[in-house]
C-alpha cells in the first residue's frame, strides 16, 4: 500500500499493528477481520439504539413501502364513505352544516343493511349527545341512529382514550359523560393468560352515549401513536384503560368476525383462534401498507353525499347514484378524507399524499384478514449479518489491491442493500439496514486511515483546477494530469432555451438566477441518470456528450432518452411555475427549450493549457450537433438529430423525417429528423400526422408540389399547438419552401436538399 511500510521489527504499538493493511499470514488475517467483524456487530448494534440512527432506519423502511407497493393485495371488499369536501359542499348548498344530524348516519346505517354490507365502522366519535337543530331534537336524531344500530347488527363505533378522567367539556352537566362507563369491560378484550403485553395505558375515554353504545356491535379504539418522528408506522393493537384492555377500530372490526376464537397474548404475538398477529414488547403491530391512502389511493372510496343520496332514492324514490347491491357483501368504514376536518395522517406514503386516517383501519383489518404480516428480523440475526459485512469488508480490502478492493467494497455494500430490498420485495421480510451499514463504515474507517492519505493530498494540491472526477481516475491509474485526448464514438447534445434573452428583460438577476438553478438542477440530474457527461453550461445551454470517458455502447439512446425526459421535466416545471401565481411572468410560464444531436467520432481529454485545463469535446460531429440544437428554430422543432443518430435509435423513439438540409457552416448534406416522443406516449394525432408525413416528403422529392401541399395542409392540423411555437415543420414546406420551389424549380438533377442560410 502506498504511504505504508512493512515493518520487519517488533511493532512498538498494538494498534500500530493491527491497523497496518498488509497483514502476512492467513491466520493473522482472518483473526484481526474476526475481531473487526465482531466489535463492528456491537458497536453497530449499540449505535442502532439511538433515536437519530432509529428515524433512519424507519425512513429507510418509508422508501422501501413506496418503491414497493402492492396494491393488488389490498382486500378490495373495504370500501371507504369518506366525508369529503365534495360532501360538505353538498350539504352546506341545502343549509346543512358540518356536524351533521345524527339521522344522517340513521339514514346510511339503515341503507347499508338493506344493501347487503357487512360490517359497519366508523371512524368517529359520538361522546356527547347530538345538538338540536331547527327540525329535530338530540333525543330524537340519537334516537333513529341507536335504533338503525341495532337493526343493522354489525355497526362497531369508534372511541378515543385520554390521559386524564375528564372526557368532555367540564362544563358538561350530565357526569356519566365524564366517566369512564360501567360496561365499557364488555368492549375489552377477553384475554387469556399468557406473556401480556405493555399496552399503553390510559385514564379516561371518549365513549360513545349511551343511548348508541348500548347498541353498537362492539367499541374500537381509535388513537394511534406515532413514531418519535411523528410517523405513522406502528399501532398497538390494544390500549389499557384501568383493568380493561380495549382493541382498536381494526381490530374490533375483524374479532366480530372470528365469533367465539379464543384472544390469547404469546412472545410476540397476539394469537386469535388459529391466526397470529405479529407485535412488538409494546403490543404495537407493524403495519403493512399497500399504497398511496386517499380516493386514487388503493381503497375504494365513494362520497358520503352520493351514499346518503342512494339510500333517499331507496327510501323515497327517484334514480339513485350507486347501483343495487353496491356494498353487497362489503365492509364499511365511514369516516372523513375533508382536509378541514383534520383526519389526515402522516404515514410512509405522505411523501405521494395525504393519508385519511379511516384508511389506517382499512390497511391494518385487510392486513388481519388476509394474514399479510411483515416478518421482522430479529436483533441477534441483525448482530450476526453486520459481523459478516464487517469482516466481509475488512477481508476484500486486506487480500485484494486497490484497484480490486474498492470495487470489492462496492459489492458488500450492494449487499447491504441488496438482501434488504431482495427480502422485503419478494416475501415483506424487514432486514435492519443500518446495522450493516455501520459496521461497513466501521471497516470503511480502517480503510480510510490507511489509504486515503495519497488521495487526501492529490485533492489538496489539484482540485483547484481539476475535476474531482479526473483527480479520482488519476489516482486509481497513478496518472499525472496531461494534454491530449481520445477518439470514442459517442453523441454530443447540446441544449439551449428558446428567447432567453426576454427572460433577463422581465426578471431580477435574483430572480433569474433561482429560475436558471432550479432548471440546470433538474436537468443535469436526468443527464447524469442517463450517464451522459457534462462538457459545461454557458449561460442557460447546457453541453453535454455520451459515450466518454466510459464507453456506452447505447450512447445514441441515452441521448435521446435524456433528450425525451428533459422536455417531458420542463413540461413539469411549465406547470409549477404556473402554479406559483404572479411571481413569474408569462414568458417563464412558456419557456421551451431546444435539443440537438448528433452521433459519430469525437475526440475528448483533458484540452486546454499545461496549467489549466477540461475534460472536453472536440470534432465535427460535435459541431454538427451544436448547429442542429440553434436550426432547430426553423422548423419549430425542439429536438432535432441527424440520421446518424437517428439510425441508432429503436422503435422506443418516434421520429419524424424533417428533410435533408445543408447547416449553417457545413458542406454535407444531412438527412435530420425530430424526436416526437417516446413511442407509447404518441396521441392520435401524433400517429396520424406520422402516418401522412412520409408520402408528403416523397412527393417533394418528385416535385409533386400540389399532392404535397394537399398532404401538409392536412398534417398541419395535426400539429402539437402550444402558446410559443412560432411554427411547425408542415408549415415551413407550405409557406417557405414549396412557394420557393415553385417559384425556382430545381431542375431534374435536383438532390433534394434545402441550404440553411443562417444559424
Amino acid at each position: 500500500m502506498a504511504g505504508v511500510k512493512q515493518n520487519q521489527s517488533k511493532p512498538k504499538h498494538f494498534w500500530t499493528a493491527l491497523f497496518r493493511r498488509r497483514i502476512t499470514g492467513t491466520y493473522k488475517t482472518w483473526y484481526v477481520g474476526l475481531l473487526f467483524g465482531v466489535l463492528g456487530g456491537f458497536l453497530a448494534f449499540w449505535i442502532n439504539q439511538i433515536p437519530l440512527i432509529q428515524t433512519i432506519e424507519a425512513k429507510t423502511v418509508d422508501m422501501r413501502f413506496t418503491r414497493f407497493q402492492i396494491p393488488d393485495r389490498a382486500d378490495t371488499s373495504i370500501v371507504m364513505v369518506a366525508i369529503d369536501n365534495n360532501s360538505l359542499d353538498f350539504f352546506a348548498a341545502n343549509g346543512v352544516s358540518y356536524p351533521w344530524p345524527r339521522s344522517f348516519y340513521a339514514h346510511i346505517t339503515r341503507y347499508l343493511k338493506a344493501d347487503g354490507a357487512g360490517p359497519v365502522l366508523f371512524d368517529m366519535l359520538f361522546y356527547q349527545p347530538d345538538g338540536d337543530y331547527a327540525a329535530t331534537e338530540a333525543e330524537q336524531t340519537d334516537g333513529a341512529f341507536s335504533k338503525a344500530i341495532a337493526e343493522n347488527g354489525r355497526v362497531i363505533l369508534g372511541a378515543e382514550l385520554t390521559l386524564d378522567s375528564a372526557t368532555v367539556n367540564p362544563q358538561f352537566r350530565e357526569s356519566r359523560y365524564r366517566t369512564v362507563p360501567k360496561d365499557i369491560g364488555k368492549f375489552a378484550l377477553k384475554l387469556k393468560s399468557g406473556a401480556t403485553p405493555d399496552f399503553p395505558r390510559f385514564r379516561g375515554i371518549k365513549a360513545p352515549i349511551d343511548t348508541l353504545r348500548h347498541k353498537t356491535r362492539a367499541v374500537g379504539i381509535t388513537n394511534i401513536l406515532t413514531d418519535p418522528d411523528g410517523v405513522f408506522r406502528r399501532v398497538p393493537l390494544a390500549y389499557r384503560l384501568g383493568t380493561h384492555t380495549l382493541p382498536i377500530l381494526a381490530l374490533s372490526g375483524w374479532l366480530s368476525e372470528q365469533p367465539g376464537a379464543i384472544v390469547k397474548a404469546v412472545s410476540g404475538a397476539l394469537q386469535v383462534g388459529t391466526h397470529a398477529i405479529p407485535m412488538d414488547a409494546q403490543g404495537r403491530y407493524l403495519v403493512n401498507w399497500y399504497g398511496p391512502g386517499g380516493s386514487d389511493g388503493v381503497f375504494r372510496y365513494v362520497t358520503f353525499s352520493s351514499v346518503i343520496q342512494s339510500a333517499s332514492a331507496r327510501e323515497y324514490g327517484g334514480e339513485p347514484s350507486l347501483p343495487p347491491g353496491f356494498f353487497k357483501g362489503k365492509t364499511v368504514i365511514v369516516g372523513a378524507e375533508a382536509s378541514g376536518l383534520k383526519d389526515l395522517k402522516p404515514t410512509p406514503f405522505a411523501t405521494l399524499g395525504d393519508y385519511p386516517g379511516m384508511e389506517i383501519w382499512a390497511t391494518i383489518l385487510s392486513n388481519f384478514r388476509q394474514q399479510d404480516f411483515i416478518t421482522t428480523v430479529p436483533d441477534y440475526l441483525n448482530v450476526l449479518n453486520t459481523i459478516l459485512v464487517t469482516l466481509l469488508a475488512f477481508w476484500v480490502f486486506s487480500r485484494f489491491p486497490p484497484r480490486y478492493s474498492y470495487p470489492g467494497l462496492g459489492l458488500v455494500l450492494l449487499y447491504i442493500v441488496g438482501i434488504a430490498i431482495y427480502l422485503w420485495g419478494v416475501e415483506r421480510i424487514l432486514v435492519n439496514i443500518t446495522m450493516p451499514l455501520t459496521g461497513f463504515l466501521f471497516a470503511y474507517g480502517f480503510i480510510f486511515f490507511n489509504e486515503q492519505k495519497d488521495k487526501l493530498f492529490l485533492k489538496k494540491a489539484f482540485s483547484t483546477y481539476i475535476s474531482p472526477d479526473l483527480i479520482d481516475i488519476m489516482y486509481a491509474n497513478h496518472q499525472e494530469p496531461q494534454l491530449g485526448g481520445e477518439s470514442t464514438t459517442g453523441t454530443p447534445f447540446f441544449t439551449d432555451i428558446q428567447r432567453f434573452s426576454s427572460f433577463s428583460e422581465l426578471l431580477s438577476p435574483q430572480d433569474l438566477v433561482a429560475l436558471l438553478n432550479e432548471y440546470l438542477t433538474d436537468m443535469t440530474n436526468i443527464l447524469l441518470e442517463e450517464r451522459g457527461t457534462l462538457d459545461k453550461y454557458e449561460g442557460d445551454a447546457i453541453i453535454a456528450f455520451f459515450g466518454a470517458p466510459v464507453h456506452l455502447p447505447d450512447h445514441a439512446e441515452r441521448a435521446a432518452h435524456a433528450a425525451i425526459r428533459m422536455q417531458h421535466r420542463l413540461g413539469d416545471l411549465r406547470e409549477k411555475w404556473r402554479n406559483e401565481g404572479d411571481r413569474w411572468p408569462e414568458v417563464v410560464h412558456q419557456m421551451r427549450m431546444r435539443i440537438g444531436l448528433s452521433s459519430g467520432e469525437i475526440v475528448t481529454g483533458n484540452m486546454g493549457s499545461k496549467t489549466r485545463m477540461n475534460y472536453t469535446m472536440m470534432g465535427d460531429t460535435v459541431n454538427t450537433a451544436a448547429r442542429l440544437e440553434s436550426s432547430a428554430k426553423v422548423y419549430g422543432v425542439y429536438t432535432q438529430i441527424s440520421h446518424h443518430t437517428a439510425a441508432l435509435l429503436g422503435n422506443d423513439f418516434a421520429l419524424r423525417e424533417l428533410g435533408t438540409t445543408r447547416v449553417f457552416g457545413k458542406q454535407e448534406a444531412l438527412t435530420t429528423f425530430e424526436i416526437l416522443d417516446y413511442t407509447r406516449d404518441l396521441t392520435d394525432a401524433d400517429r396520424e400526422l406520422l402516418e401522412h408525413w412520409p408520402r408528403a416528403l416523397e412527393l417533394v422529392k418528385q416535385q409533386n408540389w400540389n399532392g404535397a401541399r394537399e398532404i401538409f395542409q392536412q398534417t398541419e392540423t395535426l400539429e402539437r399547438l402550444f402558446e410559443g411555437r412560432p411554427t411547425n415543420p408542415s408549415k415551413v414546406y407550405l409557406e417557405e419552401r414549396i412557394p420557393h420551389w415553385e417559384a425556382n424549380p430545381p431542375g431534374g438533377d435536383w438532390d433534394g436538399v434545402w441550404v440553411l442560410s443562417g444559424k
